[in-house]
């Protein structure tokens, strides 16, 4: 059921009114976790929270990527991938026997056919950067 201002306005007063959460969800048949969102946000700011597509995760498509490594042990393969933060869409996912600076290279290369990056975010394992004063591949092509 769509939460619309008339029954988030509802669910407010009847928890003002003291009614529980539980029975306060049951008005716009939203969860008990969307419930104490919504009270809790008005509490802090005395307005009733504004709902709609422009809330929530700010749209920058492109500009922070989350990349890093997994080990498949079934199939003992190396998962490679490349994740926009904002959307969390999945850029590029590369399989290969080994974690090496190569094939990290090859995923962001699949990746980058979406855009230019502007921030990429890691765990900085070896694949990624090399100790200090040592010449990493991978930051290179970045």
């Amino acid at each position: 059921m769509k939460l619309t201002k008339g029954k988030l306005i509802e669910t407010i007063r009847k928890k003002n009114q003291g009614w529980t959460t539980y029975q306060a969800r049951k008005i716009a048949g939203i969860s008990i976790r969307r419930v104490n969102q919504v009270y809790k946000q008005y509490l802090l700011t005395e307005q009733i929270p504004e709902i709609g597509k422009n809330n929530g995760r700010p749209a920058k498509p492109i500009e922070g990527w989350n990349i890093d490594r997994y080990y498949y042990a079934r199939e003992q393969l190396w998962v490679f991938a490349v994740l926009d933060d904002a959307s969390r869409k999945l850029l590029a996912l590369a399989e290969c026997k080994n974690a090496t600076t190569e094939q990290s290279i090859y995923g962001m290369k699949l990746a980058m056919k979406h855009g230019k990056i502007k921030q990429c975010i890691c765990d900085h394992g070896t694949q990624f950067i090399k100790q200090e004063g040592m010449e990493s591949t991978f930051k290179d092509m970045i």
